[in-house]
């Protein structure tokens, strides 16, 4: 969303159908508003307007709440990194970073791999275990 407090109280929704039909995955920054409220402040190569942290966490929020959704509505799939004033960029990088390689070279199998290893490391320590209920609420597994 396009948002400008000065110009319109009500944020511009942009994108396109050809776009939906696109995407697979949106990644989205979240980078904390007191953050973004301050590099606009020490931004020296163009002139911003100073805006509220409040207004700009709201528009955040609307943003997140819309996209999601329509991600949702589109089957896309739909994750955020979050960036706070005390992060560490390069955290930040590294995750993306891993997250982009796991988009790319994940597959079913792969992933089905990646569940089984995860769960003979919990479980390493349970002689005798003949069963586990796993529960995929979020559908990233499986439909």
């Amino acid at each position: 969303m396009f948002w400008n407090p000065k110009l319109s109280p009500k944020e511009k929704i942009i994108g396109v159908e050809k776009d939906w039909d696109t995407y697979t995955h949106i990644i989205y920054l979240n980078v904390d508003a007191e953050l973004v409220a301050r590099r606009r402040r020490d931004d020296a190569s163009r002139a911003r307007s100073n805006v509220a942290v409040d207004g700009l966490r709201a528009w955040q929020a609307a943003e997140r709440i819309a996209l999601r959704g329509k991600c949702r509505e589109r089957g896309v799939l739909f994750t955020s990194i979050t960036e706070h004033t005390s992060s560490i960029s390069s955290v930040v990088l590294l995750r993306l970073k891993t997250l982009l390689l796991n988009l790319q070279q994940g597959t079913e199998t792969s992933n089905e791999a990646a569940v089984g290893d995860a769960l003979d490391a919990a479980l390493g320590n349970y002689d005798g275990v003949e069963k586990v209920l796993l529960l995929d609420a979020d559908r990233t597994l499986a439909p």
